[in-house]
């Protein structure tokens, strides 16, 4: 059975499902829609330069795909290794260090919103849930809630 993922052109919004590539595969097409560039690579989507890609020399297109497949990489590489370089923890027998957490600001834009991606989906998880925590936050997303005395039996 061939599984799909949703997709969502970043020039125009237009959503459509493909079968899923195989792992590392990299993906350039046309939007349905717009008929702007996309590039699919490890389930997410992002926006080519048409023309580069196009009419740019060979060295132009490596140099736009490059950057943006790097910028992609980048940032999951520093999801997976913090800023303080802990990434399998501390040796048994040492104290673990301190870490301060890092600042994340709410990824919810839209409540009234479709389907979620893939990404969103990992985003929520990673940045939304421990935020839930915070009373305002969680009052941000599901309304205020009840008085120590106002709660039904």
């Amino acid at each position: 059975m061939l599984s799909v993922v949703e997709i969502k052109c970043p020039h125009c919004g237009a959503v459509g499902q493909v079968i899923v590539p195989p792992m590392g595969q990299i993906t350039i097409g046309p939007c349905p829609r717009c008929q702007e560039l996309v590039v699919l690579f490890e389930g997410r989507v992002f926006a080519l330069d048409k023309e580069t890609m196009i009419y740019g020399t060979c060295k132009e297109k490596r140099k736009h795909l490059l950057s943006i497949l790097t910028d992609f990489l980048k940032e999951q590489v520093e999801d997976l290794i913090p800023d303080d370089g802990e990434l399998l923890g501390p040796e048994p027998g040492e104290p673990k260090p301190h870490r301060q957490r890092k600042k994340h600001k709410p990824t919810v834009r839209n409540r009234k919103a479709g389907q979620i991606s893939r990404q969103e989906l990992k985003d929520f998880l990673r940045i939304d849930i421990p935020l839930l925590s915070k009373k305002d936050y969680f009052e941000q997303c599901f309304g205020q809630l009840p008085a120590e005395g106002d709660q039904e039996s």
